[in-house]
C-alpha cells in the first residue's frame, strides 16, 4: 500500500503528473455533463467515471508512468485491470459501468493497435493469461484502490484474488454478448478518451 494513496499517479510527471484522485475528479465533471445533455443515467454515467481508470492504482502501472515503452514487455492495460473492482457495483448499472470503463481509450475488437479487450484476450501469450499480469501485487494495490474508491463516497470491501478474477471473467462475458447482439452502445462513447 502507498504510503498516501493520494499521491498515486494518473499521468506521468512529463503529461502533468495528475493524481488519480484529481483526474477522477475531472473526469466525473465532465462525464455527468455529457450525460445530463444526452439524457442518460447519471448515476451510471458517474460510476464509470469514477472506476474506469482505477486499475491506474496497479504497482505496475505506477512503475512504468512516464517510462520509454519496452516493446518486449507485455502492455498493461489499466482499464482491464479497473474491471477487478466491478462488483463493487450493484447488478442492474454493472454492465453498463462495464461497457464505459473496456471502451474509454479502445475499440472493443479489431483496434488498430491489438489493444481491444477482445484482440487482447486473443493476442496474449495463451502460457501466461491476460489476468495475471494485471493481478500481479494485488494484495497491496487493490487497498490503495479502495481507498480512492472510498474517497468518491464508494462502499467498499475487500476484493479477494478469486473475486477479481470472476469480475473480470463476468465482464468479458458481458462485453462479448453485447457485441454479439448489437455491436455497441452509447455508454461506449459516453467517455472515449477521457
Amino acid at each position: 500500500m502507498k504510503e498516501n494513496f493520494k499521491e498515486i499517479l494518473a499521468k506521468s510527471e512529463s503529461n502533468g503528473g495528475t493524481t488519480l484522485i484529481e483526474h477522477l475528479v475531472h473526469v466525473r465533471v465532465a462525464t455527468l455533463a455529457f450525460a445530463k445533455y444526452l439524457k442518460l443515467d447519471t448515476e451510471i454515467a458517474e460510476l464509470g467515471a469514477i472506476f474506469h481508470d482505477i486499475g491506474k492504482a496497479s504497482d505496475i502501472f505506477q512503475e512504468r508512468l512516464g517510462k520509454k515503452k519496452d516493446l518486449l514487455q507485455k502492455p498493461f492495460r489499466h482499464e482491464l485491470a479497473s474491471l477487478f473492482f466491478i462488483s463493487l457495483i450493484d447488478m442492474e448499472r454493472r454492465g453498463k459501468v462495464v461497457e464505459m470503463i473496456v471502451a474509454h481509450h479502445k475499440s472493443i475488437k479489431n483496434d488498430t493497435r491489438r489493444y481491444g479487450m477482445f484482440d487482447f484476450e486473443e493476442d496474449y501469450d495463451n502460457n501466461i493469461p491476460v489476468i495475471n499480469l494485471h493481478l500481479k501485487g494485488w494484495e497491496k494495490w487493490s487497498k490503495d484502490a479502495l481507498l480512492i474508491l472510498a474517497h468518491f463516497k464508494i462502499e467498499v470491501k475487500e476484493i479477494s484474488k478469486e473475486e477479481a478474477i470472476a469480475n473480470y471473467e463476468w465482464s468479458f462475458e458481458h462485453c462479448k454478448n453485447i457485441y454479439q447482439k448489437k455491436g455497441w452502445n452509447i455508454w461506449k462513447g459516453l467517455m472515449m478518451d477521457v
